[in-house]
């Protein structure tokens, strides 16, 4: 079984390619995988959430990235009704029924995910390392944003004329 390692410098810079081929061989059931035992480090989780990624190649989708502070870390790619514009991506701890968010020293908090024709949020456990870098965490795919259509101002019309 092949086992995504952040720690090597060409699978983060290439981590959007090396997913969708993830994906296309039959790895898309990485979460259900309970033998993965890769450790992430704060430096390997910060270097994942701060590397833009196309929505186009894992939408709707979940990644098994390693187990950090003994809890499990996971990549949810939710996209509603237009898929895969609007997909985001939640890296966050996923947790068994009977764990807290701060025995796995996480933060709690909440994201803005689609839902329909709109958007919610959602709390989740983050990893410290994610919450402390928050401005420079890619939620949103930056590949895709160049096809959300992009609402104009209405142009007012002179009731003179």
């Amino acid at each position: 079984m092949q086992i995504l390692h952040l720690d090597q410098p060409q699978m983060v810079a290439a981590s959007a390619a090396a997913l969708l081929v993830l994906v296309g061989i039959g790895f898309a059931g990485l979460s259900n995988a309970a033998d993965v035992s890769t450790e992430l480090d704060n430096q390997k989780i910060l270097n994942f959430v701060t590397t833009p990624y196309s929505a186009t190649q894992i939408p709707g989708r979940r990644l098994f990235l390693g187990m950090h502070h003994g809890a499990r870390v996971v990549a949810d790619f939710i996209c509603s009704d237009v898929c895969p514009n609007y997909t985001v991506r939640v890296i966050h701890y996923d947790l068994k029924q009977d764990e807290s968010c701060s025995a796995v020293s996480g933060i709690e908090r909440k994201a803005l995910i689609p839902f329909s024709i709109t958007a919610t949020y959602k709390a989740y456990c983050f990893p410290k390392v994610i919450t402390d870098n928050w401005q420079a965490y890619q939620k949103v795919s930056r590949v895709d944003q160049r096809s959300v259509p992009r609402l104009s101002k209405p142009k007012r019309r002179n009731p003179g004329n």
